[in-house]
């Protein structure tokens, strides 16, 4: 039987093929990003150490910056000396103590 009788004969087998072969391509598509609205909402991500500086107090020996995380829960961060952040500041915790730019 040659290619093109195997071809004529079954037509259904060519359509499976070509379908499961685009499928495969969209959702890799899907997956990776390509098309808008389709996939993981970028945006929706949101970072669990990020948090935005609510208050600064203390004397020259000990300071506190509370922040509140993007959850809604606070925290305090205790420092040694004077902080760089200011109120509405967008910071990142690292190792549950040190403040970095956000």
């Amino acid at each position: 039987m040659s290619a093109m009788e195997y071809k004529q004969r079954h037509p259904l087998a060519w359509a499976l093929i070509a379908g499961v072969a685009l499928a495969g391509i969209a959702s890799a598509g899907a997956i990776r990003g390509w098309w808008p609205g389709v996939g993981p909402d970028p945006l929706a991500v949101t970072c669990a150490d990020c948090a935005i500086v609510e208050s600064v107090s203390g004397d020259p020996f000990h300071y506190e910056v509370t922040v509140r995380y993007e959850d809604g829960s606070t925290g305090v961060i205790s420092l040694a000396g004077p902080p760089v952040w200011r109120v509405g500041d967008k910071v990142r915790i690292e190792d549950g103590i040190r403040l970095v730019d956000g």
